[in-house]
C-alpha cells in the first residue's frame, strides 16, 4: 500500500507460510519444552509508513480446523487516507487456495 503519489512512502504485508509444520524449543520460566510436528504461521510486514501514522486500526486472525485454514484481516485506515478500509480473508484446504479476497488498488 502507497500512501504518496511517488510511490515511495509504503507498507507492506505477506503470509509465506499461512500453516506450517514446526520443530523446535521454547523456554518459559527457564524450563526448556520440545516442540515436534507443531502448529506454526509467518506473516512479515516491511515499509516506511508506520502503521501508527496511516491505520486507526488492523484486526487480524486465524484458524485452522481439520484440514482447513482461514486467515483474514480488516485493515481500517485514517480520516488522512480516506478511512479506506481493506478487508483480506484466505480460505485454504491443505495446500488449496480455495478463495483469497482483499486486491486493491496500489496507493491512496
Amino acid at each position: 500500500m502507497y500512501f504518496d503519489e511517488a510511490l515511495t512512502v509504503f507498507n507492506a504485508h505477506v503470509v509465506p507460510a499461512p500453516r506450517a509444520v514446526v520443530n523446535g524449543t521454547i523456554q518459559i520460566a527457564g524450563e526448556t519444552i520440545a516442540i515436534e510436528d507443531g502448529h506454526g504461521y509467518h506473516d512479515h510486514n516491511w515499509g516506511n509508513a508506520g502503521i501508527e501514522g496511516v491505520l486507526k486500526a488492523w484486526h487480524w486472525g486465524r484458524a485452522e480446523c481439520g484440514d482447513f485454514t482461514l486467515n483474514f484481516s480488516y485493515i481500517f485506515h485514517d480520516a488522512d487516507y480516506g478511512n479506506k478500509v481493506v478487508c483480506k480473508f484466505m480460505l485454504a484446504k491443505d495446500s488449496e487456495i480455495l478463495l483469497s479476497t482483499g486486491e486493491f488498488e496500489d496507493s491512496f
